[in-house]
């Protein structure tokens, strides 16, 4: 029964065009509904808030475990490639104090830490510390799909649930999110073609159509409160193959 309450929720945000739905607001959603119910009996049972959470845990994981044996578009070693030229760029780490400036211009090198490439967010690992560190609080990150697809779910992940890390290191998590497919073929020879021209608004779609596409352009609006980098461990597009022919692919 919760199982299908959960599974008609996530159908219902589908339908709406939210894409992108978290745990947390399914949790609060039935909990919500819960409280509601309770109210009408004139009772409060706080253990069952509790054993709501657990039963809603494993219905979403069951749901998890459904998404991640679906082909993943967006996967590099499948094929899917990152637009760099319209990306945002990666945070580069420069030396901190004067020694360390004095440092480096003796022995004649900058001391930058460089970041990782954009590419780790079309990679498996999600292990704390393997990700794309995109420079700032918003950007973008704009990925040409393995083969051209109807979107059926979108997942933008953070690190493994098994790690254990300071609060502070979960500042750098997405919060605000847009995601984009791009259908116009002007637009998209626009992005492949590396000239640096604006895509019209006109040409970008929210995911709620059955349009097929193969570029999909990630806006984040926000983080959870780091100014300096957003850290992106992976994104993953699920849906269905479409019969068009696919777009030649990006040359970095």
């Amino acid at each position: 029964m919760l199982e299908n309450y959960i599974s008609n929720e996530f159908q219902e945000q589908l339908h709406q065009g939210d894409i992108i739905i978290s745990k947390d607001d399914v949790i609060a959603l039935v909990q919500s509904e819960f409280h509601h119910y309770l109210s009408n009996l004139n009772t409060s049972i706080p253990e069952l808030h509790d054993a709501i959470k657990g039963y809603i845990e494993q219905a979403l994981e069951k749901y998890s475990i459904d998404i991640n044996t679906k082909p993943d578009y967006a996967l590099e070693s499948s094929g899917a490639q990152i637009i760099s030229s319209f990306t945002s760029e990666s945070y580069h780490r420069y030396p901190d104090g004067t020694l360390a400036k004095a440092w480096a211009n003796i022995f004649g090198i900058s001391g930058v830490l460089l970041g990782k490439s954009p590419l780790v967010a079309l990679q498996p690992d999600t292990h704390a510390g393997n990700c794309w560190a995109m420079n700032g609080n918003h950007g973008y990150l704009t990925i040409q799909l393995s083969k051209p697809i109807i979107p059926s779910h979108i997942t933008i992940e953070h690190m493994s649930q098994e790690e254990s890390v300071p609060d502070s290191l979960l500042n750098s998590a997405p919060k605000e999110i847009e995601v984009y497919g791009i259908t116009n073929p002007v637009a998209i020879e626009k992005m492949t073609s590396n000239n640096h021209e604006p895509v019209s608004n006109e040409a970008k779609i929210k995911l709620q159509s059955s349009t097929p596409i193969q570029i999909i352009q990630f806006q984040i609006i926000s983080n959870w409160g780091e100014p300096r980098y957003t850290c992106i461990y992976r994104v993953r597009v699920h849906g269905h193959e479409s019969l068009m022919k696919d777009i030649k692919y990006y040359k970095n």
